[in-house]
C-alpha cells in the first residue's frame, strides 16, 4: 500500500501569500474582455475611417454632379434661348408671311372685283350696240366712248336750228324713235347732256350754258312723254366747256353743237365704293348733319 500524504493546509499554494490568489480561468476572461475592447475600438476607428472615406468621395461625386448640372443648366439656358430667338423670328416671319397673303388676298380680291365691274359694263355695252344696230345702220346716230362712258350722239342739224332749243319734228321723231329702245334697257340709267359751240348768245342774261340747258331738258321731256322712266333719266349743261373740235369754222363748231345721250355707269360696283362709304361714316358728323338727322 502506498502511503498517502496528508496535505497540510499551510502547504496549499492557493491558500498562502506566495501563490496566485486569481483563478486560471478569471484570467483567461481578462485577457479576453480586452481583446474584444481593442477589437471593438480598432472596428470603430476603421468604421469613422471608412465613413470619412465615404464622405470625401460623396463630397467630390457632388462637386462633379454640380459642376456638370451646373455646365448642363448653362447649356441648356443656351439652348432655350436659341430656340426662342429661334421661335421668335419665325413668328416674325409668319406675321410677315401672314400680312403679304393678306395683301395678296386683298389685292386679289380687287381685281377681281375690277374684272367683274368690266365685264358687266361690256355686258351692258353689248346690249346697247346691239338694240342699236338698225338705227347705226341708218344712220340716224353714231355710238362713242368719251372718258370711258358709252357716248350715243344724235346728228344736231335734225333736232335743233342754230341758237334755238325748239325741237324740230324730224328731230322729235328721232328722238322718240331712239326712246323706244333704250327704254327697254331696263337695268340701264341715261343722261342727257348739252353742248354748243363758243358763239355768244344774242340776248341779254341768256348765255351758252341756258342754251344748253334747255335744249338737254326738251329731249328729256320728250324722252319721258315717250315712255322713258324719269327715274332713270338726267340732263345736263356743258355750254361751250367740251368741244369736240377747235371753234375756229363753221364747220366745226356745228361739230361742237351737239345733243350727247350717256350711258351712265353705276358707282357703287366700283372698287373702293364700300371703302369710301365706311370712311365717311367713321368721320364725325358736322353741325349741319347731325341737326338735319335730329330733324
Amino acid at each position: 500500500m502506498v502511503n498517502q500524504r496528508k496535505q497540510d493546509p499551510g502547504n496549499n499554494p492557493s491558500r498562502t501569500g506566495g501563490g496566485s490568489d486569481r483563478d486560471p480561468a478569471d484570467h483567461s476572461r481578462g485577457s479576453g474582455g480586452s481583446s474584444w475592447r481593442k477589437l471593438a475600438f480598432w472596428s470603430l476607428v476603421l468604421l469613422c475611417l471608412l465613413l470619412l472615406g465615404y464622405s470625401a468621395l460623396a463630397s467630390v461625386a457632388y462637386w462633379r454632379l454640380e459642376r456638370e448640372s451646373t455646365a448642363r443648366i448653362a447649356h441648356l439656358e443656351k439652348e432655350v434661348d436659341t430656340r426662342e430667338r429661334q421661335m421668335n423670328r419665325m413668328l416674325r416671319d409668319r406675321t410677315g408671311l401672314e400680312a403679304s397673303l393678306e395683301e395678296m388676298e386683298r389685292a386679289l380680291k380687287e381685281l377681281r372685283q375690277r374684272q367683274s365691274v368690266a365685264d358687266q359694263r361690256m355686258t351692258e355695252f353689248r346690249e346697247l350696240l346691239i338694240a342699236l344696230r338698225d338705227l347705226r345702220d341708218a344712220g340716224s346716230l353714231t355710238v362713242r366712248i368719251v372718258d370711258g362712258r358709252a357716248v350715243i350722239a344724235l346728228p344736231f342739224d335734225i333736232l335743233f336750228a342754230s341758237g334755238s332749243s325748239k325741237l324740230s319734228s324730224r328731230g322729235e321723231k328721232a328722238i322718240r324713235e331712239l326712246t323706244g329702245v333704250l327704254s327697254q334697257l331696263e337695268k340701264h340709267r341715261f343722261q342727257i347732256e348739252g353742248h354748243t359751240d363758243s358763239d355768244p348768245i344774242r340776248k341779254p342774261g341768256y348765255t351758252n350754258w341756258e342754251l344748253a340747258s334747255d335744249r338737254a331738258l326738251v329731249v328729256l321731256h320728250t324722252m319721258v312723254d315717250a315712255g322713258m322712266d324719269y327715274r332713270r333719266i338726267s340732263a345736263a349743261s356743258f355750254g361751250p366747256a367740251r368741244p369736240v373740235e377747235p371753234n375756229n369754222t363753221p364747220a366745226r363748231k356745228a361739230r361742237n353743237r351737239r345733243i350727247e345721250i350717256v350711258l351712265v355707269p353705276d358707282l357703287s360696283v366700283l372698287p373702293g365704293a364700300a371703302e369710301m362709304e365706311e370712311l365717311l361714316r367713321e368721320m364725325p358728323a358736322t353741325k349741319s348733319e347731325r341737326e338735319g338727322k335730329s330733324d
